[in-house]
C-alpha cells in the first residue's frame, strides 16, 4: 500500500514524538508497505540511522521553505503544502496526527488513519472551532482513529459523541529489543531517569533524591549541552551524574546499564515546551523503553499509568514527590533483590505486547 505520513514537526530531533513516527514509517516500510514521511526541512544535522540506530527504508520528503517549526498562520500554510506535496506520490492512504492537516484531507476525501495524543483545548482557536461545530472525527473517511490511552478515548467520546466502535487503542511502543534481565548486586544501585528535564518531570526532585541516597547513584540523560554545563556548577554532590541528550540509539544502551528506572512526575506534567497539562493521558514513551531494557521501575502514581503497570508486580506506584519516602522504596528493593529480579522478567515479558510492529498490526487492522 501506497502510504504517505504527513508530519508537522523535525526527523531526526530529540523529540518523542519524532521518534514515534520515524518508528512508525520504518516499521510500515518493513512490512512491504511503500511509505513517504512528509515533514518541514527542520531538525538535527543528523542521518536518521545515526541518530535512531535504524536503516532508513522509507522516503523522507523535506518542505525546503519551512526551516522552523510552522507556527502561526505557517501552521496552516504547511499543512496545505505538505498535502500538496505528497499528489505526486499517489497515496492510497494518509495518516496524520495533526487536527487542521485532518480537516484539509477529509474536505479533498482522502483515506486518513488519525492519530490523537493531547486534548483538543491545546489546539488553536481554529481547530477548536472547526471540531466544536462539526463532526469531522465521525467521518467515514477516518479508517482509523487511533487514541495513546483508554482515558483519552473516552474523553473524546463523551464530548465529541464519537462512534466508539470506530476508535482504537494504540499505547506507545519501543524498538528496544527487549533485554533479557540480569540479577543485580546490593552494593550500588544505579537509578537511571532519561527524557525531558523541566520540573514536572522531576528534575529538581531527583537532584534533591540523589542527595539524601548518597550509598546509590543516579543518573540524568536528557537537556541541552548548556542546561547540563549551568546544572553542573549548581548541582554538585558526587553521586549524581548529569548529561544531556544523546541519540537514541546510544540512549537505548545506557538505559540496560541501569539497575533501577524511575518517573517521578508531579500531578501536573507539561508537555515540551513546558504547556498544558498531560497527566491524565500520557503514554510516555520513554515508559515503554524502560519496560524493554527488563528494569524495575518506580513511578509516581498517575491512573492513566495504571491502563498499563500493575502496582508490584510491574512496578513500584508512589503516591506523592517525598524523597524519604522514594529512598525508602529504594531500600526496600535493594534488599529485596529477588523481587527486583522477577520484577525485572515482568517487565520483559510485558515489552513484548508493545512494538512497533505489534503497533503497526494494529493500526492497520481497519477492514
Amino acid at each position: 500500500m501506497k502510504i504517505v505520513y504527513l508530519f508537522n514537526s523535525s526527523i531526526p530531533s530529540y523529540n518523542a514524538n519524532s521518534l514515534q513516527v520515524a518508528n512508525m514509517c520504518q516499521e510500515l516500510s518493513v512490512n512491504g508497505n511503500d511509505v513517504t514521511l512528509i515533514t518541514p526541512s527542520t531538525g538535527l544535522k543528523k542521518s536518521i540511522s545515526e541518530h535512531y540506530g535504524f536503516k532508513k527504508s522509507f522516503n523522507l520528503i523535506r518542505i525546503k521553505r519551512f526551516k522552523t517549526f510552522p507556527r502561526g498562520l505557517n501552521y496552516y500554510w504547511y499543512s496545505i503544502s505538505s498535502i500538496l506535496k505528497s499528489k505526486k506520490f499517489k497515496p492510497e492512504m494518509f495518516i496524520t496526527r495533526n487536527y487542521f492537516t485532518l480537516f484539509l484531507l477529509i474536505l479533498f476525501r482522502k483515506k486518513i488513519i488519525f492519530e490523537i495524543h493531547t486534548d483538543l483545548k491545546f489546539e488553536g482557536r481554529i481547530n477548536r472551532f472547526i471540531y466544536k461545530n462539526f463532526k469531522i472525527l465521525n467521518s467515514k473517511k477516518i479508517v482509523n482513529l487511533i487514541f495513546i490511552t483508554n482515558a483519552l478515548r473516552q474523553h473524546f467520546v463523551k464530548k465529541y459523541n464519537l462512534k466508539l466502535y470506530r476508535t482504537s487503542i494504540l499505547y506507545s511502543a519501543s524498538n528496544i529489543k527487549n533485554y533479557q534481565p540480569q540479577k543485580t548486586s546490593n552494593k550500588n544501585i544505579k537509578i537511571g531517569y532519561f527524557g525531558l528535564v523541566n520540573d514536572s518531570r522531576g528534575f529538581s526532585f531527583i537532584c534533591k533524591l540523589s542527595r539524601i541516597d548518597n550509598l546509590n547513584n543516579y543518573y540524568i540523560y536528557g537537556g541541552s549541552n548548556e542546561f547540563i554545563r549551568n546544572m553542573k556548577k549548581k548541582v554538585t554532590n558526587k553521586n549524581l551524574f548529569l548529561n544531556s541528550y544523546k541519540s537514541y540509539k546510544k540512549m537505548k544502551n545506557l538505559m540496560k546499564e541501569m539497575d533501577i528506572l524511575i518517573l517521578p512526575y508531579k500531578k501536573k506534567v507539561t508537555a515540551a515546551g513546558n504547556f498544558g497539562d498531560i497527566s491524565k493521558y500520557t503514554s510516555p514513551m520513554k515508559l515503554f523503553d524502560y519496560l524493554a531494557s527488563g528494569k524495575v521501575i518506580i513511578v509516581s502514581s498517575l491512573e492513566v499509568l495504571k491502563e498499563v503497570l500493575k502496582p508490584n508486580k510491574n512496578c513500584i506506584f508512589v503516591d506523592s514527590l517525598n524523597v524519604f519516602i522514594w529512598k525508602n522504596e529504594i531500600l526496600k528493593l535493594k534488599n529485596n533483590l529477588n523481587k527486583m529480579y522477577i520484577m525485572s522478567k515482568n517487565n520483559y515479558y510485558l515489552s513484548k505486547q508493545f512494538t512497533y510492529k505489534q503497533r503497526v498490526k494494529k493500526l492497520l487492522e481497519f477492514e
